[in-house]
């Protein structure tokens, strides 16, 4: 039996640090260093499950986890051992001994019970706290717009590495028409729908100019900065199929009208394609 789950334990130390076909969430997991995962997938495994069920179960408990987290992440919630300790070895006896269609039951239920909602985005702010949970969710956005196997927005080591960056910049006096002190224009500044994941130098180099002036160099970066540009609807037959098939509210925006309403559009936008996603 050490031998078997041994070799099981293995391949998921393996997914954990590699982007894996039907083990993506348990990379996922680990990104967010959900450090607990391993126990509740190892605890729902038997030594009579070969390959196929195996990854089978390890997708649905680590896909399920992921759900949770993400959950919490939405209510600024930490996810950590310590708040987590609990409910997951409790979690990891349920599991024990089941069939994968009574593990599928179990998680449904755990799903439908849970108090955290992903409705919370909608009112999602970066804080000093969360920019890695908001990186998070930008970098599953932005990847599952692009249909992006290579886990690109998660390497941690890069040259030019992504950073969460606000599309309006920093500069309270171009909004005097729509805010009346700088307290209110922050807050919206921060709000979920304000952000994207760009590479450093990006942000270096235009991040501080009007949006009107830097509309059109989204253009060169990822579908989730392109879909601001008109261009971005222009013969981009893959990005128009996803609005179609998800009837998701992505518009461009021309010079003057990325203003407050805007980044509410924008939030909305996010929640749509986060309940698509989980």
């Amino acid at each position: 039996d050490l031998s078997y789950f041994a070799k099981r334990y293995k391949q998921l130390l393996a997914a954990s640090d590699d982007l894996t076909s039907g083990l993506e969430h348990v990379y996922y997991n680990s990104h967010n260093d959900f450090t607990l995962q391993n126990m509740v997938i190892m605890a729902s495994v038997t030594t009579e499950d070969d390959d196929e069920m195996f990854v089978r179960k390890a997708h649905l408990v680590s896909a399920y986890l992921d759900i949770m987290v993400t959950r919490r992440m939405a209510e600024y919630k930490n996810s950590g051992y310590a708040s987590m300790y609990r409910p997951m070895f409790l979690l990891a006896k349920e599991l024990r001994n089941k069939s994968l269609e009574d593990i599928r039951a179990i998680l449904k239920a755990r799903a439908s019970e849970q108090k955290e909602s992903l409705g919370s985005l909608n009112n999602l702010r970066l804080n000093k706290t969360n920019k890695r949970d908001i990186y998070y969710f930008l970098a599953r956005i932005t990847s599952w717009l692009e249909s992006d196997e290579t886990s690109e927005y998660f390497v941690r080591r890069r040259k030019d590495p992504y950073e969460v960056e606000h599309i309006w910049a920093d500069k309270p006096e171009r909004h005097k028409d729509e805010f009346t002190n700088d307290y209110a224009f922050a807050d919206r500044r921060n709000a979920f729908g304000d952000l994207l994941l760009l590479p450093k130098s990006f942000n270096a180099s235009f991040g501080a100019l009007p949006f009107d002036d830097k509309v059109d160099k989204y253009f060169g970066q990822n579908l989730l900065a392109k879909s601001l540009s008109g261009q971005a609807y222009q013969h981009n037959p893959n990005f128009l199929r996803k609005i179609k098939e998800h009837d998701l509210p992505f518009k461009p925006y021309g010079p003057g009208e990325f203003r407050s309403e805007a980044i509410a559009e924008r939030q909305s936008l996010y929640v749509d394609l986060a309940n698509i996603i989980w």
